[in-house]
């Protein structure tokens, strides 16, 4: 915004020019506004784009902090998602979370884990009996990975077995006694 600038009446649009926004210079200039064109490959320009550039930086940053395979680049992007939806928020919008914004009530992070974290997540008894009839007795758990949330239900985590078997379960355990991954 310029110095004249303010949200009611603005002074210059920007957008950027590829062809699906030439409708904007074309209304800005019958409107009496002046319009000019974004820098290529400069998001925080525009907002829809570094929130996406923000999210990606947040998932490269899980893959790499955890030494993850980069075949679950794609969940990290889901859980950059899922946690900013359930903690940003500006003064702009009244100190809403955007999960506020759109369900109207309180988030809670209180499951929140570290992406890729050990995680142990209980055998269905279903299959607990298939294994001991196979001769494999006493089977409680399985060891995994922490992927996430099984959205749009906080309670339900999404948890990676041998193999990037993904599974949601209610009933996984999150080792969060150290730092290691």
């Amino acid at each position: 915004m310029t110095g004249a600038q303010t949200r009611n009446n603005p002074s210059r649009v920007l957008s950027d020019g590829c062809g699906a926004m030439a409708h904007v210079k074309t209304m800005a200039t019958r409107m009496g506004i002046d319009h000019a064109y974004t820098l290529p490959h400069q998001q925080s320009l525009n907002e829809a784009e570094k929130v996406a550039d923000q999210m990606w930086a947040a998932a490269r940053a899980h893959v790499i902090h955890t030494q993850a395979p980069n075949a679950v680049f794609f969940l990290a992007v889901d859980y950059s998602l899922y946690v900013d939806a359930r903690t940003a928020t500006t003064d702009t919008r009244n100190w809403l979370t955007p999960y506020e914004m759109i369900t109207g009530s309180h988030p809670s992070i209180a499951k929140l884990g570290r992406f890729y974290t050990k995680a142990f997540v209980t055998v269905p008894k279903l299959k607990r009996q298939v294994l001991a009839n196979k001769g494999v007795l006493n089977v409680r758990g399985e060891d995994g990975r922490f992927a996430g949330f099984h959205d749009p239900f906080p309670s339900t985590y999404a948890a990676l077995l041998e193999g990037n078997w993904r599974v949601q379960s209610r009933n996984v355990t999150l080792d969060d006694a150290t730092n290691s991954v």
